[in-house]
């Protein structure tokens, strides 16, 4: 039997209920009888949650244990842990803890810098590992460029895939002229669901909102008149917005695995399955070229935090 660690069980662990489920459906050669445990101590932030029940996490986190059991050939110690920002993800992994990291772009980018990383998987959602990032108004708004934005009420909606939408808004209304969004806009806010920050614009109740294009096309498909009374004011170029990192030092046959059962887990109906529940079809390899596009908007965020004359 395996052990399992579950000191953060009460979460909505939803990178590491894809990994247990992974090494539920891989298929994996058993080691010797004496093989010391693996200890996979995986870690994202608060901010890459998703909206996933917590009991369902826990009945889920249960399942994929069990299934475990009856197929892994090794002992694991799983520990997951979330952390309420990057930094504390930072400072943990500076610390040498968590083998494998979710991580929103702009927090891979960041935590990089101090920790050796490697670039693992980009999730597939909906047949794409790319995003665009969109801002819609209605039709009747008579908003037809970003500067009668100005005064008016906007919705993002805050998730796993969207995290670098934020920073897109600010570079966008930059090149624009306009400034920051905290001085052009009357109001900010955020939702967690898709349709929590689409059907405010909808009703006109808010003037424009932030949300992923497939988000948009999801609720369209729910309701025809959605895409006929909303209309995208701007978009993105397709980026990449949540990865799968590792650290550098994590080598070896535990390495390997833990890989393959990312890779594999689309593979079977429980893996499926499971993966629908997170709003994933599986996952891709990727290289830091992929990244191109993403890196571009934080590096060009990052410029307009930097004073106009710095100090030589």
């Amino acid at each position: 039997m395996p052990i399992m660690n579950l000191p953060h069980l009460h979460l909505p662990l939803r990178a590491c209920l894809a990994v247990l489920l992974a090494f539920a459906t891989a298929s994996a050669d058993p080691l010797p009888v004496n093989t010391e445990p693996f200890l996979l101590d995986v870690a994202m932030t608060e901010a890459s949650l998703g909206q996933i029940n917590r009991t369902e996490a826990v009945a889920a986190y249960q399942t994929y244990a069990t299934a475990y059991a009856r197929s892994a050939g090794f002992e694991v110690i799983m520990q997951a842990t979330i952390f309420n920002d990057v930094e504390e993800l930072l400072a943990a992994a500076l610390r040498g803890e968590n083998k494998a990291l979710g991580l929103q772009v702009q927090e891979y980018s960041q935590i990089r810098q101090q920790v050796p990383l490697d670039l693992v998987f980009v999730a597939r959602q909906g047949g794409q590992t790319t995003e665009t990032f969109v801002l819609l108004v209605r039709d009747d708004s008579g908003i037809t460029d970003l500067g009668q934005l100005r005064g008016r009420s906007l919705l993002r909606c805050g998730n796993r895939q969207t995290g670098l939408a934020a920073m897109w808004l600010e570079v966008l209304l930059a090149e624009a002229g306009l400034g920051p969004s905290k001085a052009l806009l009357q109001s900010v806010n955020t939702k967690g669901a898709i349709a929590s920050t689409v059907l405010p614009v909808f009703f006109g109740k808010v003037d424009v909102c932030l949300v992923t294009q497939s988000g948009f096309e999801t609720m369209a498909e729910l309701n025809p008149q959605i895409s006929r009374q909303l209309r995208v004011l701007a978009s993105s170029p397709p980026v990449i917005a949540f990865v799968t990192a590792m650290r550098s030092d994590f080598t070896g046959i535990n390495r390997d695995r833990t890989e393959k059962a990312y890779l594999e887990a689309h593979l079977t109906p429980q893996g499926r399955q499971v993966l629908t529940l997170f709003g994933d079809d599986g996952v891709e390899r990727c290289v830091e070229s992929d990244l191109q596009s993403s890196l571009e908007i934080i590096q060009s965020y990052q410029r307009l935090s930097e004073p106009e004359n710095p100090t030589p």
